[in-house]
């Protein structure tokens, strides 16, 4: 009886995962996170998601442990470093500009957020407005 239980359960979980190996990753990892009020009416979310998805591929390097490797797409960028891309005024790599270094978790990083929206991105722009020269780097 042990053996005939045992033998169908790894049959069951052979099948399964057959079946949800098959099926498109971009449906599965997308669809519950679109159908938040957050995203009501926005027509990239589902691309974005799916490039988020995509970029998050880790690579060990010594010191900073664990670092994103490179990604381009339309809403997610990282750049050989592991730096996701932030919104930088024409200034700011000007002579005398601050250099601003944000540490933080997913909200830093942006989880949710096109390159050009995160919150390093969002103070980059401020500063800017206010006629600071300013170069924000991502370490989230």
């Amino acid at each position: 009886m042990l053996g005939i239980t045992l033998a169908l359960v790894i049959v069951a979980e052979l099948v399964l995962g057959a079946i949800y190996h098959g099926r498109d990753r971009k449906t599965a990892v997308v669809d519950y996170k679109t159908h938040s009020d957050a995203f009501a009416n926005s027509p990239w979310v589902n691309d974005y998601f799916h490039e988020d998805h995509q970029a998050a591929i880790l690579d060990w390097h010594s010191y900073v442990y664990w670092r994103l490797r490179p990604f381009h797409g339309r809403y997610v960028n990282v750049d050989e470093y592991g730096i996701r891309r932030t919104w930088q005024s024409p200034d700011s790599a000007a002579a005398g500009s601050l250099n601003i270094f944000m540490l933080g978790g997913s909200t830093t990083w942006g989880n949710g957020a096109r390159d050009d929206h995160t919150v390093p991105s969002e103070l980059s722009r401020l500063l800017h407005q206010h006629g600071i020269k300013a170069h924000v780097t991502n370490f989230g």
